[in-house]
């Protein structure tokens, strides 16, 4: 058999190229989770800049938690009562602010922790004149999300960079 020119065609580069596609993948997960940390980490400092000042638990309220790659950002207001239940959370009535209402003040029954609903009295009604809105989670969300885009825009090229791959 006569011995003719044929064109091949092989594998050779695929398994360098799998291991720089594996480098490259590894640095983008890492750099975007420093980005996803740094953002969560904004939205804290920034809602706690904007929030008001008068006891410190809204504050302390801010937090912001990593469930597994899962960043989630909260903000919470609680008292305790003096039956150890917790009230409402205020921190809405902060961002958001009130309507005009009415409300009933509390009477001495009210805070004992022996309190039934039977012995319960009705205080006195008065007009709550409302509160203004105070924004401090949204913003501080909008804010760090605005960064985190700008981050983003730059996390490719610089992860190409840092594993060997030309981008342009």
């Amino acid at each position: 058999m006569e011995d003719t020119k044929m064109f091949k065609a092989g594998l050779i580069g695929y398994w360098p190229l799998q291991e720089a596609l594996k480098d490259l993948s590894e640095e983008l997960a890492s750099r975007a989770k420093l980005i996803e940390e740094e953002t969560l980490l904004e939205m804290i400092w920034g809602a706690r800049l904007l929030a008001p000042h008068d006891t410190g638990l809204l504050h302390s309220g801010i937090v912001g938690e990593n469930h597994d790659g899962v960043f989630e950002f909260s903000a919470f207001a609680q008292h305790k009562k003096a039956n150890g239940k917790l009230g409402a959370d205020y921190a809405p009535f902060v961002e958001y602010g009130t309507e005009p209402h009415f409300q009933r003040s509390a009477t001495p029954e009210d805070s004992s922790a022996f309190a039934s609903a039977r012995r319960r009295r009705l205080g006195k009604k008065y007009q709550h004149p409302g509160a203004d809105p105070e924004p401090f989670f949204w913003p501080a969300v909008d804010f760090a999300l605005a960064g985190r885009r700008r981050k983003f825009d730059d996390v490719i090229e610089e992860s190409a960079k840092a594993t060997g791959f030309e981008t342009k």
